[in-house]
């Protein structure tokens, strides 16, 4: 008995502060994330949409060669050296005809804010493709 009239004391409480404006829903909505653009963190070789979690492993498309052919024709340069994955980031950095700029993100080491671009909404799905080539289901939140 004494536990129910706790619960009804607390429940009016909270009814009467939010009525009064003391209270404010707002603040329990998650924060809008800024998803304008895909930033790239170098240092887990992943391409994630601006601020949130849904991102997309650079490493899948190491394995496979049509897509990475595709962002070779895309962009207009052959990835070079041993790294296929450290090519693909240095060709999304650095487009050779300078078609963009990728930003470093103040205060984010290894990580790069690129803005949407046919080039990089086409790797995007690339990479989408090579998730569900490997895996058989796509990983995109």
């Amino acid at each position: 008995m004494r536990l129910y009239k706790t619960l009804i004391g607390i429940t009016a409480l909270l009814s009467i502060l939010a009525l009064s404006g003391c209270l404010s829903t707002d603040n329990l909505k998650p924060a809008k994330l800024d998803t304008s653009y895909y930033r790239l963190d170098a240092n887990s070789r992943m391409l994630c949409r601006g601020e949130s979690n849904n991102c997309q492993d650079l490493t899948l498309i190491a394995s496979s060669m049509p897509l990475l052919s595709q962002i070779e024709t895309l962009y207009g340069q052959p990835l070079k050296g041993s790294s296929n994955v450290r090519s693909l980031m240095l060709l999304m950095l650095q487009p050779v005809d300078k078609a963009y700029t990728a930003e470093p993100l103040s205060g984010l080491n290894y990580q790069y804010r690129l803005p949407i671009t046919a080039r990089t909404q086409t790797v995007w799905q690339l990479l989408e493709q090579a998730y569900k080539d490997q895996y058989g289901s796509s990983n995109a939140q």
